[in-house]
């Protein structure tokens, strides 16, 4: 199971933790927001995100692929992929990096 922040207005997917051994310890009352990790050894400030915009979920399933702004997470559906962003992340041209959400999809690239 993951932890993530997600915005309100819309469930994009802002931040996914997998191990996050201080779960309770987010903080998005504080300004930055406050999240700890590793028993507080690598604290993370993020300025822009706070109680008003974003909200934390526990307990959400895995998920293999996942990055900032292309992904929501809804408490009924589960997960799902933003395509217009992800291919638009994808066709960013010059930097090399492409996403795959299958190693099917991968295999059939590469």
């Amino acid at each position: 199971m993951a932890s993530i922040i997600r915005r309100k207005d819309n469930k994009v997917v802002t931040y996914y933790f997998t191990n996050l051994v201080d779960i309770n310890n987010i903080d998005l009352e504080s300004s930055p927001a406050n999240i700890t990790l590793n028993s507080g050894a690598k604290p993370l400030r993020v300025g822009d995100i706070n109680t008003t915009t974003h909200e934390v979920v526990h307990d959400v399933p895995a998920i293999h692929t996942w990055s900032g702004g292309f992904t929501t997470y809804d408490d009924t559906d589960g997960w799902a992929v933003l395509t217009d962003e992800l291919n638009a992340m994808n066709n960013l041209s010059g930097l090399g990096i492409k996403v795959y959400l299958t190693q099917d999809d991968y295999d059939a690239d590469n």
